[in-house]
């Protein structure tokens, strides 16, 4: 047996982002700082800003944040009605054009939240009729979109890998979002963004980040929106329209992104996450016995899934000793003692047993009744992730990983659960990679390759992962399979004669300090030395993806 190492790798540089031109600074990548314009700027054919002081967007917004008008009510065009066919004098070249039909039919289709995103299509693609800056960003997304048709993975997909024949479709992305920023800074030192409007802007960076890979920017974006919409709320707590728009879509998409949010914070506060919506807890205590309608079962799910979150977040410690800046905890939470976030954690998980119960009906009647593609994608969904929640909160108070081995048919329906709503994604069967604003798969996958010991279903998830590439939100598919089968390859190095990982083994804290210049991540865990001995050791691996 190899002595795991315990000395500590150096660690790699990570990309600046305090100093560069103010083009770099907008796009958060590093920059050469050549003079008077950075050589980043002339090979992406980019007009160089120069070296000016960048002002901070995200507190300009909350400064100038103005109350959400009901729809039609707005000083721009109203953005009730949705115009398919803009004037074609609004785009620059007809290439522009073209990139923005590729969003209208296939995109934003492809990209939105799976549930109930047709208001907010209707409202970010009417917002490119009066608002440049989301023009230019949707145009960016279209030219993105087809960008990645041509491509067989990620790697090619990044602000940084430009070789001497880039993809021309991606040169245009990387232009009309370079624009799309600089109207966005424009149009917010001036304050004349609405709410509606500086949502929308952090949504639509908020995709091209995250569909680049670039997590860092994305999640940023996620807790702008989130605070954007926490002061909204505090704002309004006693606004008589409060009421009539408590149920937009863009105000909710952003409450959901929590889930996303969390995993990559770099800290976390009950300010961040307070965003519970009045009645939250009032809906889950009047949980019915049986759903009737997904609606109904997708409101439950979505309290229980934000309650978690903000369990994780403010209820439970990080690992010890904290991880560095700009690394997070993949599977470092457990053996938690404190009774009061015991007995929350235990108050969600009976919340999702009975959800799990209601739900039973309403999912046999969809599979016994031939219900539609879309109803029984939306329930798949929702069943797995509920899942893959409950075997999270399970981790986080449970003091021996062999607890895990009584959840293998729960670990084996999540498998099955996510190859159904693969299947139905991509049902030409492509395996070009995908990106989805909206959480379907990875995270799920993520769980069982971490917890599931079962040697065929943990190499089921793993392989699922990296078959599949796909962005989900902040989360990468490839990252996570690479991440996952080391997990299992560390831990089956102790396999006992009838391949079963003993509890020793089983490794704890796994943290990922990424490299997003050299799209890299350092990977360390806490494993026993012995079944004799409670000594730990670190295991360390850098991985690229």
């Amino acid at each position: 047996m190899s002595t795991p190492s315990t000395s500590k790798p150096k660690r790699r540089g990570l990309p600046k982002t305090k100093s560069g031109c103010r083009t770099c600074k907008v796009r958060r990548v590093k920059c050469g700082e050549e003079k008077p314009k950075c050589h980043r700027c002339i090979k992406f054919g980019i007009a160089c800003d120069g070296y000016g002081p960048l002002p901070n967007a995200s507190k300009t917004m909350i400064k100038k944040i103005q109350p959400l008008l009901p729809k039609g009510t707005d000083r721009r065009p109203s953005l009730s009605v949705l115009q398919f066919e803009p004037p074609q004098s609004l785009f620059s070249t007809e290439q522009d054009h073209r990139y923005f039909e590729v969003f209208c039919s296939k995109t934003a289709f492809e990209i939105l939240p799976a549930f109930d995103s047709s208001n907010l299509r209707e409202v970010l693609l009417q917002a490119c009729v009066s608002e440049p800056s989301i023009r230019h960003a949707v145009v960016a997304l279209g030219a993105l979109d087809l960008t990645a048709e041509s491509l067989q993975d990620f790697e090619k997909l990044s602000l940084d890998d430009q070789n001497e024949n880039p993809n021309q479709h991606h040169q245009n992305a990387l232009r009309r979002y370079t624009t799309a920023i600089k109207e966005m800074r424009i149009a917010s030192a001036e304050g004349e963004q609405d709410f509606r409007i500086t949502l929308l802007t952090c949504f639509v960076i908020l995709c091209f980040e995250a569909w680049n890979g670039n997590q860092d920017l994305a999640v940023r974006q996620i807790q702008t929106g989130l605070r954007l919409v926490q002061a909204w709320r505090e704002e309004m707590l006693t606004d008589q329209k409060r009421q009539t728009i408590t149920d937009d879509e863009l105000m909710k998409t952003f409450s959901k992104l929590d889930v996303q949010a969390i995993s990559f914070a770099e800290e976390s506060t009950s300010e961040r996450h307070a965003l519970a919506v009045n009645g939250e807890q009032e809906l889950l205590d009047d949980m019915p016995a049986s759903f009737s309608t997904i609606r109904e079962a997708e409101m439950h799910e979505s309290a229980l899934l934000r309650q978690s979150m903000r369990f994780l977040a403010i209820q439970v410690p990080l690992p010890k000793p904290h991880p560095p800046k700009r690394a997070f905890p993949v599977n470092g939470w457990w053996r938690l003692q404190d009774p009061r976030a015991v007995s929350i954690q235990q108050t969600i998980v009976t919340g999702i047993s009975n959800w799990v119960v209601a739900f039973e009906p309403l999912w046999t009647r969809l599979k016994t009744e031939n219900a539609d593609e879309k109803s029984l994608l939306i329930a798949s969904m929702l069943r797995l992730h509920m899942e893959a929640c409950f075997i999270a909160l399970l981790s986080v108070c449970s003091f021996s990983e062999e607890i895990f081995d009584e959840y293998n048919v729960t670990f084996s329906e999540m498998v099955d659960l996510a190859t159904f709503t693969l299947q139905i994604m991509d049902q030409n069967r492509s395996k070009k990679p995908k990106f989805s604003f909206d959480s379907h798969v990875v995270i799920p996958l993520h769980m069982v390759a971490h917890k599931c010991r079962d040697r065929t279903i943990r190499r089921r998830a793993i392989e699922l992962l990296m078959e599949n590439p796909r962005r989900e939100g902040v989360w990468d598919s490839t990252l996570g399979a690479k991440i996952g089968g080391w997990a299992m390859a560390i831990e089956e190095e102790f396999c006992d004669e009838e391949g079963k990982v003993p509890e020793w083994a089983r490794i704890h804290g796994v943290v990922f300090e990424r490299d997003q210049e050299r799209r890299s991540a350092l990977l360390t865990c806490e494993q026993r030395t012995s079944a004799d001995s409670e000594e730990v050791v670190v295991r360390r691996k850098i991985v690229n993806w």
